[in-house]
């Protein structure tokens, strides 16, 4: 896969005995050198891609639109695809200022679940792992969110009803205690929580689970 930036001289040529098959895209805006910038695409002008790549996929839907009449809708429908090709671009093949800022993000991830996962028996609150890790907490809900699937506070909740599940089949402990154990304010709190999580309350999941 090769690029041909706007206003650069550009010659390549393909293997006579192997030539290539060309699927080409054209495209230009103002947004289009800062997306580009975000692959490594401008900085060798071609990378190779895998042969199971979503990107040649891509182009091909994109090269359907060749015969099509481009009314609003299709116009639309042409750019989503486009923006969605570009998208694959960054995925595959990301410069290195992104890979950087995927490996930081990657870190924040596990800072906060390391936070989570040795501080679940304190009233801990979304805020105070930010505030821990120096983040904006929208910051850290957001990256948190579209790295695991979880928000914080559903991450949260998980690993102390997991905790406390292990508590009710493994130990004779009160379910105050319990509750204590795993960051609940009281038996009540705890006790909805779990019932909301489990389907039952604490008591009849000792029995049943013995």
């Amino acid at each position: 896969m090769f690029i041909l930036p706007k206003g650069k001289v550009t010659f390549y040529q393909a293997d006579s005995k192997h030539p290539w098959t060309y699927l080409w895209v054209g495209f230009s805006g103002s947004k289009a050198e800062s997306i580009l910038n975000k692959t490594k695409l401008l900085e060798h002008y071609f990378c190779h891609s895998t042969l199971n790549s979503k990107i040649l996929d891509q182009l091909v839907k994109l090269t359907q639109f060749r015969d099509q009449k481009l009314d609003d809708i299709t116009e639309l429908q042409l750019i989503a695809e486009l923006y969605k090709l570009l998208a694959f671009l960054i995925e595959e093949f990301p410069s290195k200022a992104m890979s950087d800022s995927s490996i930081l993000i990657q870190n924040y991830i596990r800072q906060a679940k390391k936070i989570i996962h040795t501080q679940y028996g304190n009233p801990l609150k979304i805020s105070d792992i930010a505030k821990k890790l120096n983040l904006n907490r929208s910051y850290l809900y957001k990256i948190f969110k579209e790295e695991t699937g979880y928000s914080l506070k559903d991450y949260l909740i998980q690993i102390r009803m997991e905790k406390s599940a292990d508590l009710l089949t493994s130990t004779t402990f009160h379910i105050s205690e319990i509750a204590n154990a795993v960051g609940f304010p009281d038996a009540l709190a705890f006790s909805k929580a779990f019932k909301k999580h489990f389907g039952q309350n604490p008591s009849n999941y000792r029995k049943t689970q013995r």
